[in-house]
């Protein structure tokens, strides 16, 4: 077995349909990767972020990343058919190993005609953070050690979310989707509140956390997401 991290992740019945899928959608700047880091350690779910994976494939020089370096330079989307790609390799192995109880994918999807490529990941919510632009050009533009974080690869990416990101909601809308609208504009502790009491309104997540308030009871060191468990590590009755 190739080497992989060690991770503490609840153990789950297998009957129950876990991962739940929550996707996270927002413009660039908009706090998905902090707000999203917030939730996988307060409830124990897996983040994934696709535009960070984009990222590390490009420095990698694999060749996906190869394919998709121009793109993510510039600041465009990346086609259809090398997401498509990236969520065989990357994506999917988490959305169906159920050992995690949910897991956030972050900044995908990114464009409509993308969603039916990936019904084995339907999303069980989707979470939508709201913020101006610019708010999330300041907030940006003032990152480190993302050199294409320019002003004119900012404007690129941002009108290129507002002009898809419509689409995908109204696509999960329809499809009966509960999708939880977010302001994300203040500091990140003001964000962190305005989420959790946007999620303590809605029923479905709800129904998330009354299931694994059932089924979270012991917490398993796992090498993931092929590996065995290797040891119990402690008990829980609660999250």
């Amino acid at each position: 077995m190739a080497d992989q991290t060690t991770e503490t992740l609840p153990l789950l019945p297998a009957d129950r349909r876990y991962p739940f899928i929550i996707y996270v959608l927002g413009a660039p700047g908009s706090g998905k990767g902090t707000l999203c880091d917030e939730l996988a350690r307060k409830y124990h779910f897996r983040h994934i972020s696709v535009g960070d994976w984009l990222r590390e494939e490009v420095q990698a020089n694999s060749g996906l990343g190869n394919s998709v370096r121009r793109y993510v330079e510039a600041g465009e989307l990346v086609p259809d058919d090398h997401m498509k790609a990236i969520f065989v390799a990357k994506i999917q192995p988490y959305a169906s190993w159920n050992k995690s109880a949910a897991v956030l994918i972050d900044g995908f999807p990114r464009r409509k005609s993308q969603i039916p490529n990936f019904e084995q990941a339907d999303p069980t919510i989707v979470l939508f953070f709201k913020c101006p632009k610019d708010e999330a050009c300041r907030r940006v533009l003032s990152r480190v050690g993302r050199a294409n974080d320019t002003q004119a690869v900012f404007d690129r990416r941002y009108a290129e979310f507002e002009r898809e990101n419509t689409g995908v909601l109204e696509y999960f809308k329809s499809a009966g989707k509960e999708v939880v609208t977010v302001d994300t504009s203040g500091q990140t502790g003001e964000s962190w509140m305005k989420l959790l009491g946007a999620l303590e309104k809605s029923d479905v997540w709800k129904m998330m956390l009354t299931a694994f308030e059932a089924d979270l009871e012991t917490v398993v060191e796992y090498q993931s997401p092929e590996g065995d468990a290797e040891e119990v590590v402690e008990s829980r009755t609660e999250l």
